[in-house]
């Protein structure tokens, strides 16, 4: 019989709970632990599963008897525990984005290489099916040659304390349209604004410009009073497939 993957969830906040859940859908894995600064998360989750253990803190005692970490903590807190993580040849899985800057990223990938442990960011929608048919009908040139691809991801949502709307949001679109087009982009533009005394930008529309005139838009804010999650495609066939 094939040895599960013992696992750990760092945070049991937002997400964590939804996390925990569909660990438990897995058969190749045992969900073995919560990790998580607040003792009410620790006990909703100790409740929910009284057969894991719960710790406030990562140590490198606490956590020998586990394989891989899924982070689903504040951004900010990211790279210090992915490192923690992967220096003690652990497997992470980080909730979007990796880290809060982009240096951080390559000092976490140099990491998990020199240890030879997968380090990965959850970006769940590119497996979903519609984004897979999304794919395969792009691949099978069903909407001629793309010219144009626009994501709108907006909601009266949850505002941040600690980053803006782009940072929030955009990484889903940027790994989705990143998925479907499969190509490095020639520029990236941003602009945005924010209407609360926090400061933090609430609303951004994001242009990212290719080779073959193909342009890529995401539309995103936390103020919009209704939620809309969707993705429009325009593409035009050559005068070859036309005949």
């Amino acid at each position: 019989m094939e040895e599960k993957i013992r696992i750990g969830l760092v945070g049991y906040g937002y997400w964590g709970p939804n996390i925990a859940k569909n660990l438990l859908k897995n058969n190749q894995i045992k969900f073995v632990s919560v990790f998580d600064q607040s003792e009410k998360a620790l006990k909703k989750a100790k409740e929910t599963y009284p057969f894991i253990s719960v710790e406030s803190n990562i140590t490198n005692e606490n956590i020998q008897n586990i394989d891989a970490f899924i982070i689903a903590t504040p951004i900010e807190t990211h790279y210090e525990t992915a490192k923690l993580l992967l220096e003690n040849d652990k497997h992470v899985l980080i909730k979007k984005p990796m880290a809060h800057k982009s240096d951080l990223y390559e000092k976490l990938t140099q990491i998990a290489n020199s240890k030879n442990k997968t380090l990965m960011v959850a970006h769940t929608f590119i497996f979903t099916p519609s984004i897979q048919k999304i794919k395969k009908d792009i691949e099978d040139k069903k909407y001629g040659n793309l010219n144009y691809l626009t994501s709108t991801r907006i909601n009266l949502g949850l505002f941040q304390r600690s980053h803006n709307v782009v940072w929030d949001l955009a990484p889903h679109d940027f790994s989705i349209i990143n998925f479907l087009i499969n190509k490095k982009p020639l520029f990236i533009s941003a602009t945005g604004s924010h209407h609360t005394s926090s400061k933090l930008v609430d609303f951004a529309n994001i242009t990212i410009g290719y080779d073959d005139n193909f342009i890529a838009t995401i539309n995103l804010n936390w103020l919009s009073p209704i939620k809309i999650r969707h993705i429009i495609k325009i593409g035009r066939a050559s005068c070859r497939e036309r005949v």
